[in-house]
């Protein structure tokens, strides 16, 4: 793994620090990265908008990552649909609509 002289700098005084080495900050880091993939795609997306040269990689890759998120959000939801009522559509005020029958409560009133 090839790393800058900055970056390899930091890292060296980072383990001399923390009484350790740049091998062994470089294993955690790893597996912190492991253990939360999404650190990972944050990282790599940030870097990415850092160069200007990269704008259309960071556009298509945004557009991805909409257009991923919109089909996870319209798969989680499933569609709702109504039966119709069989006595018809019930109003606000509690009047029902619709095709209804006659019936007969009970004791001949109705």
């Amino acid at each position: 793994m090839q790393f800058d002289d900055d970056l390899r700098r930091q890292l060296d005084v980072l383990a001399e620090r923390l009484d350790s080495d740049r091998a062994e900050l470089m294993r955690l880091a790893a597996r912190q990265l492991l253990a939360n993939p999404r650190d990972l795609d944050q990282a790599v997306t940030e870097e990415i908008y850092r160069g200007d040269t990269n704008r259309d990689l960071r556009l298509a890759r945004n557009t991805r990552r909409r257009q991923s998120a919109a089909a996870d959000q319209a798969a989680s939801v499933p569609a709702v649909r109504r039966a119709p009522s069989p006595q018809g559509n019930r109003s606000g005020n509690g009047m029902f609509y619709g095709s209804m029958s006659r019936q007969t409560l009970p004791g001949g009133a109705g």
